[in-house]
């Protein structure tokens, strides 16, 4: 007996010929070790091997997700989800984008660009062939880009730290209010003597134009900062701080001459009623804003991100929504904004900082509204609508305010430590656009239709508002990112001390970055859904 005792080899230390060998043992990774030399077709099959790739479990999960998610939905609506449903027609336009957007991002642009075309294809399609006997509903398609919007906001409440707004320079302060509003002032110029449109109207086009994306910018200006360039005079940094208060300018102003358009009343009245929308704003996002500095207990360790983010969600729904059913519309979205600045206010006061964790929820929202946001935007051009004079003023309109703003920008950074190539590179990559565009570029149009008697001529101006809004996406998104990659190195001088730790994302960075909840950019494609596993490939 102790013979054969001492015979027995430990576990774990058995001979190669006495291991059991399972029929699934060749579609196992760890029995197939990959050669150092190994070649791309050595690479491919071995993704393929048990369990698979990052990348390629990723995809599995998403053609998983499909059926599922479609059979949940026909479970529980019925009609909706089947053809000619407008859940369904959501449900197409969703997973349409997401696929648009991973291709884009595989040439190596903003995945935005790649749902806008989408959208685009797909509402003309829609149009023309028939896929569909009724468009996605108005109310529907409008709900959704609402909600997108109040993410944007409470993003960029919960984003602004006091501490960071009082430091703030000159420079930044500068460089977030001056070319905003220049180049509002002439897209409005413009679009007056050449379209025809009235002050109002123009103003609205060209606050809804004067802001840069954070969406292009953010991963651009991480890209290079990682790789040095214009670190040591902190352009980067520059950038990426300036872009949250330009994004807050513009849409508060155009909150305001959305409300001066399609308000009744005197002329008086117009002019008075958004200074009380404004107050009344500001109230309701103070006295909420205090209210969840209270509610829940910090104490109560039950959810307590959970319930803050549901209460800032709700609060903001019924602040934006409210304002338009009571015809306040500049008063709903200052108040949101206002709601989650001061709640994030009482939070950093117990303990949160700039890691506040109620936005990374924030984030997985976004993952959902971005695709819908651009694809909705891009089925609102009907091709068979515009008109070529719409096209031809259309780029005069952008091309003059992009001209404008990029040297209102150049002139904005005299003052700081800058030569004169830093500040050509910070004008031009300063001037993309996409994320705010796409969410209040239609809300001129869907003002309009929503008019007791409704009125052909809004509607007309707002189409020629959509079209204009679509282009500049287009043409600045492409121009900006070619531009920031080919000229960053040739334009900005690369520091020889390289902090190779990456600098902490704040909320609304890391939701435009596609929603990724690491602060690190070099894990962000481990925490990326499927749709943005190449998310890398802009900033590598």
């Amino acid at each position: 007996m102790q013979d054969q005792a001492e015979a027995i080899p430990p576990p774990g230390q058995q001979d190669d010929s006495q291991k059991t060998s399972h029929w699934y043992e060749c579609c196992l990774r760890r029995s197939r070790a990959l050669p150092p030399d190994a070649t791309r077709w050595d690479r491919l099959r071995h993704n393929l091997l048990c369990p698979p790739g990052v990348n390629l479990g990723r995809a599995c999960i998403f053609l998983m997700a499909i059926p599922v998610i479609w059979l949940a939905g026909y479970c529980l609506t019925g009609q909706e989800m089947l053809p000619g449903g407008n859940l369904f027609k959501m449900y197409i336009l969703f997973i349409a984008c997401l696929l648009g957007g991973w291709l884009m991002e595989m040439i190596s642009f903003p995945g935005l660009l790649g749902m806008l075309f989408v959208g685009m294809i797909v509402g003309n399609l829609e149009r023309q062939m028939g896929w569909m006997t009724q468009p996605i509903r108005q109310d529907w398609s409008g709900e959704t880009r609402g909600l997108a919007l109040i993410v944007i906001f409470i993003c960029a409440g919960l984003e602004l730290n006091p501490e960071q707004l009082r430091r703030l320079s000159l420079t930044v302060i500068r460089l977030a209010f001056v070319p905003c509003a220049v180049e509002a002032v002439t897209i409005a110029c413009i679009s007056y003597f050449a379209l025809g449109f009235p002050w109002t109207w123009g103003f609205m086009l060209g606050f809804a134009l004067a802001t840069s994306s954070t969406a292009v910018v953010v991963p651009c200006m991480l890209s290079i900062q990682r790789k040095g360039y214009g670190v040591a005079k902190g352009i980067p940094t520059l950038l990426i701080a300036a872009s949250s208060i330009d994004d807050i300018l513009a849409i508060s102003i155009f909150a305001i001459f959305l409300g001066m358009t399609f308000s009744e009343g005197s002329i008086m009245n117009k002019m008075f009623m958004p200074f009380v929308e404004v107050i009344v704003g500001l109230l309701y996002g103070t006295i909420f804003g205090i209210i969840l500095w209270f509610v829940p207990n910090r104490k109560d360790k039950f959810a307590i991100v959970e319930i803050r983010s549901m209460m800032l969600l709700f609060g903001g729904i019924a602040a934006y929504f409210g304002s338009i059913i009571i015809e306040m519309h500049s008063g709903g979205a200052l108040g949101v904004l206002t709601m989650a600045f001061v709640a994030s206010l009482g939070w950093r006061r117990q303990g949160y900082e700039d890691d506040n964790p109620v936005s990374q929820n924030f984030n997985y929202l976004w993952l959902i509204l971005q695709p819908l946001l651009f694809g909705l935007i891009g089925t609102e051009m009907d091709f068979a609508q515009i008109k070529p004079t719409t096209i031809g003023y259309g780029l005069i309109v952008i091309c003059g305010g992009l001209f404008i703003r990029c040297c209102a920008s150049y002139v904005s950074l005299f003052g700081g430590d800058f030569n004169a190539k830093e500040k050509l590179f910070s004008a031009v990559a300063w001037m993309p656009k996409a994320t705010v565009q796409a969410a209040i570029g239609p809300y001129a149009l869907d003002a309009a239709k929503a008019m007791p008697d409704p009125n052909p001529q809004f509607i007309e101006w707002g189409r020629d508002i959509v079209t204009i809004v679509v282009m500049a996406i287009l043409i600045s998104a492409s121009i900006g990112t070619i531009f920031i990659g080919c000229c960053s190195s040739k334009l900005l001088e690369k520091s020889t001390d390289v902090e190779r730790k990456d600098s902490r994302k704040t909320p609304s960075e890391r939701m435009d970055d596609n929603g990724v909840l690491d602060r690190s950019p070099s894990t962000a494609a481990s925490h990326a859904p499927s749709s943005f596993i190449v998310i890398d490939h802009q900033t590598k």
